[in-house]
């Protein structure tokens, strides 16, 4: 017999008992308007200043449904463009199991509704009732154990340094009190780079506007910080 192959959502996380599940492009609107939006705009503005390459950090990236979801957007727009740029995507976890699951990339089926059957032949390999995550996204993105709620650093040490373009923490901050959440958010916002996005969960978008956010447009849970004057 082979060794098991562990996915997603098939063991339980001691160290982060709230975020056990997560799917592809979770929700739908909010990877809309970063597909048509918000990435192109970041590689534009990014191109402009002379750069050739987008940093994005998933903060409690579970298995890395999120840090592979924003991947395949950013490809599929690389691809329609001639010019040279790269991407890293700084993905981060408290807890070790998600991290190890995130770095396998091995998925079960149930989380990936919505990833459509382009997607899915073009960034999957299958085996029986496993898909396994394309090499070509694995390699843009770097799985790290990080808490948010560590003092000492701003950032993921291997990302060396915040200034990210994007940040994405989705369904984590409306599982905490206002303090933790408030202190959480800090951290998120202090990575930002200028022009930069924060996308978070669709029931988190009343506390984000009403800490110096402005959405990008209603409903979609992408912000851009608010300067200020």
């Amino acid at each position: 017999m082979g060794t098991p192959v562990h996915v997603f959502g098939e063991e339980k996380c001691v160290e982060s008992p709230y975020v056990n599940y997560s799917e592809f492009f979770r929700n739908p609107l909010t990877f809309a308007a970063l597909e048509k939006i918000a990435v192109p705009e970041l590689v534009r503005k990014a191109r402009k200043a002379g750069r050739r390459e987008l940093r994005i950090w998933s903060a409690g990236c579970a298995a890395g449904q999120e840090a592979y979801s924003i991947a395949m957007v950013i490809e599929e727009l690389l691809e329609k463009t001639s010019q040279a740029f790269d991407y890293r995507i700084f993905a981060t976890d408290a807890c070790e199991a998600h991290v190890s699951l995130a770095r396998a990339g091995v998925f079960g089926p149930d989380t990936l509704g919505n990833v459509g059957l382009k997607r899915l032949d073009r960034w999957f390999s299958r085996a029986g009732a496993r898909y396994t995550v394309s090499p070509a996204l694995a390699k843009h993105v770097a799985f790290s154990v990080f808490n948010v709620f560590e003092n000492a650093l701003s950032s993921p040490p291997e990302s060396i340094f915040g200034n990210f373009d994007l940040v994405l923490c989705c369904n984590v901050l409306f599982y905490y009190k206002t303090g933790p959440r408030e202190k959480i958010l800090d951290k998120l916002a202090a990575g930002l780079g200028p022009g930069a996005y924060l996308v978070t969960g669709e029931t988190e978008r009343g506390f984000i506007m009403e800490n110096g956010f402005r959405e990008l447009f209603p409903e979609s849970a992408v912000f851009g910080k608010i300067l200020e004057t």
